[in-house]
Parts: C-alpha cells; structure tokens; sequence
C-alpha cells in the first residue's frame, strides 16, 4: 500500500479482519459475550415497561430510542419512586450501579470493533477506529480469558435482574387490591 495514501476503513477490514480466522472457541466468545449483553438490555427494558405499566409494546416505543444508560436511569427514577423504601429497590439500584461500573465502559467497544485473532492464536485483537477530526486506529488485544472475565460480570448482573423481574410480579400482585 501506498504510504502517502491514507488508510480507509475498507482497507483495515480487508487487510486485518474476517470473522473466518478466529477460532470457534474465540467466536463462540464473543458472540455469548454479545447475547449476554443483550439479554441484560432486554431484561432492563422490560423491567422499565413493567414499573412504568406500560405494554410491551408501548414500552419498546420508548426504550427503543434510549440509550443504555438512558435505560439504566430511567429503572433507578422508576425504581426508587415506586418501591422507595422496598428492598427490590436498593437491589435495582445497587445492579443498575455494577451494570454503569462493570459493563458499559466495555460493552461499546466490544460490539462495534473488529476483531482478529493475535499472531500466537492464543488472543484476540480489538482494532479500535476513532474518526472524529483525524482517523486514529488503536489495537488492543485480549487474552480469551480476559474476554471471559468480562462475561461473567454480564451474565450475573443479568441473572440478578432476571430474579429482580421474579420477585417484582409478586410484589405487584401482594399489592393488587
């Protein structure tokens, strides 16, 4: 390649990335790592509809157009007004809080990068691509254990809001009149 050339984005997925040479081991990872994700999205958003009272369908109306975080806020606003002193509440609270400190950060990155396999085959390459003024590439690789530290945090804090969903259906009908 030219060196006066600048790079295109087209050029770094053709020269580094097909999803065909990482392992099946390696795509398994990721790809339980991104079903993880959006499990705990979904179990977060249907949690929103059903503190608010809303429909499944009018709830995706509005969750559709938030942000995770956004979604993170509106459950601890909802949470906190109607269970205040409730202790499903300070649960809600204390995993929206691990879901900003453990998930988010990586959750982006993890989703919207591309990805090849290290030369020794034993990690995982992350080509960060930032396009805001300047194109600027970053390469950060992870071990396919540090891949699955990051998915056990996803999967208990979605299995935390899974029995949150539990426990509020029969807060709701101890408390239907």
């Amino acid at each position: 390649m030219d060196d006066d050339k600048p790079l295109t984005l087209l050029d770094l997925f053709e020269a580094n990335y097909t999803s065909n040479k990482l392992s099946k081991d390696q795509l398994l990872l990721l790809g339980t790592i991104m079903a993880e994700c959006g499990y705990l999205e979904a179990i977060i958003q249907m949690l929103i509809w059903e503190l608010s009272g809303l429909t499944s369908g009018a709830g995706a109306s509005i969750t559709a157009h938030m942000s995770m975080n956004d979604k993170l806020n509106a459950l601890t606003s909802l949470s906190g007004h109607i269970l205040e002193e409730h202790e499903l509440n300070e649960t809600i609270q204390d995993l929206c809080k691990q879901t900003r400190r453990d998930i988010l950060p990586k959750r982006n990155d993890l989703a919207h990068i591309p990805w090849s396999p290290t030369e020794d085959g034993k990690g995982i390459e992350a080509q960060k691509i930032k396009a805001r003024g300047k194109l600027q590439v970053d390469f950060k690789t992870f071990s396919n254990e540090e891949l699955d530290n990051f998915r056990r945090p996803v999967t208990l804090i979605g299995q935390g809001f899974s029995e949150v969903s539990s426990q509020l259906e029969k807060y709701f009908q101890q408390a239907a009149p």
